[in-house]
């Protein structure tokens, strides 16, 4: 078993030495008056170039929780919407994330460019959309559709570029999309949920 306390001396130690070379190699740092200790800090810290303040590229992504965005939408190719006891996550260049209508407790996440993961309506609902690499956009489902309502449903694409996942309109309804099967299905009628997904992996 390691020993975890030999582990944190060894890295205090790393950490001494390395704040140690750093107040050695600075020019100007010696001083025989222990008051003015602030002024070799300051020597040390002069040398630290600060980072521009303007970014290089616009900020491609968005948060929004309870219908409240997190970042600002000037500039930004990511759009996310969600109502109250929603969360929704767009991540990427054309990125779209949407969990509104009535019902609680709905997430939506679109990772990747012109993805979309949309949540209509209905109560616990997920729809998620991960492709970064990927430059043709999914589009996943999940919820209510236009005939019925659906809670507790998962539509799920991961790196599958163009796929279509839609679980919408029944309860406990499944589509899930990746690299190796795809399944969609009714949780309630097939014989278990925990199954089928275990079945993809």
């Amino acid at each position: 078993m390691v020993n975890a306390r030999a582990i944190a001396r060894v890295g205090v130690l790393v950490g001494g030495f390395t704040l140690g070379a750093a107040f050695a190699s600075t020019p100007g740092t010696a001083s025989a008056d222990s008051s003015d200790w602030l002024s070799s800090v300051d020597s040390v810290l002069s040398g630290v170039a600060v980072p521009a303040d303007t970014p290089t590229s616009p900020l491609d992504i968005q948060i929004s929780i309870n219908g409240t965005d997190l970042f600002s939408t000037t500039d930004n190719e990511a759009t996310a919407t969600s109502g109250q006891g929603d969360l929704a996550i767009a991540y990427g260049d054309g990125a779209s994330a949407t969990a509104t209508g009535a019902g609680t407790g709905n997430y939506a996440l679109a990772d990747g460019v012109d993805t979309i993961a949309k949540i209509t309506g209905g109560n616990y609902n997920i729809a998620e959309v991960y492709d970064p690499d990927g430059t043709l956009g999914s589009v996943a489902d999940a919820g209510t559709n236009s005939t019925a309502a659906g809670d507790y449903d998962l539509a799920d694409i991961f790196g599958v570029d163009g796929a279509t996942a839609s679980a919408q309109g029944a309860d406990y309804a499944y589509a899930i999309v990746n690299l190796v099967d795809s399944q969609s299905g009714n949780a309630e009628t097939i014989g278990g949920f925990l199954s089928e997904l275990i079945a993809l992996f």
